[in-house]
């Protein structure tokens, strides 16, 4: 088996769609491309859609909160910034190449095989894949401050190609779209209510 710190973000992304797909999960389909969009521009245009749509949070309240604010926002974001995104769960290799919040893909297969209800705190991450690989996340930072006691990165989001990462800090997809969450009773939508 490879390392993970060998593989590319794209081979590993491949990966997890193929892997979503054999699972029996909806994924979603998106054409890639080698165009970058991370530009200062269009940064501006993810924070004041992402501000609008989650107003403007504390780092205390964003923190550990990964699934859901992804999950909010990349309807908004896609609208606003007429670019398709991609719902993508796995894990951070940070600073000394340790894994964070990382499940191993054999438990993540067993807590889907054994269906809702999920109890406690999962040990995962969610962000934002543009059609270019390129990362949108905007929790990471604030959670891993919060956890670790590291005030300076409360507040911070990581928007970036996989290639220009610093500080030895990888994202390894392994499953897109919600269906997991939601199979896995992570991630519940409320019915619909008629109020009158």
């Amino acid at each position: 088996m490879l390392n993970p710190q060998e593989v590319s973000y794209e081979a590993e992304l491949d990966a997890a769609i193929a892997r979503t797909r054999q699972w029996g999960l909806e994924c979603p389909d998106i054409k890639f491309n080698t165009q970058r969009y991370l530009t200062d521009a269009f940064i501006g245009k993810i924070v004041k859609s992402a501000q609008r749509v989650t107003g403007h949070l504390e780092p205390e309240a964003v923190a550990g909160q990964c699934f859901a604010v992804h999950h909010f926002i990349k309807d908004a974001l896609e609208q606003d910034l007429g670019v398709p995104l991609l719902y993508t769960i796995g894990y951070v290799t940070y600073e000394t190449g340790r894994a964070v919040f990382h499940t191993e893909v054999a438990q993540l297969k067993a807590m889907l095989d054994r269906g809702p209800p999920i109890s406690g705190p999962l040990s995962l991450h969610a962000w934002l894949t543009l059609p270019s690989h390129e990362i949108l996340d905007l929790t990471f930072g604030s959670t891993y401050g919060v956890v670790h006691g590291i005030e300076k990165l409360l507040g911070t989001a990581t928007f970036t190609h996989p290639s220009e990462l610093k500080r030895g800090m990888r994202y390894h997809p392994q499953l897109v779209g919600t269906d997991y969450f939601h199979r896995i009773g992570a991630i519940t939508v409320l019915p619909t209510v008629l109020m009158g």
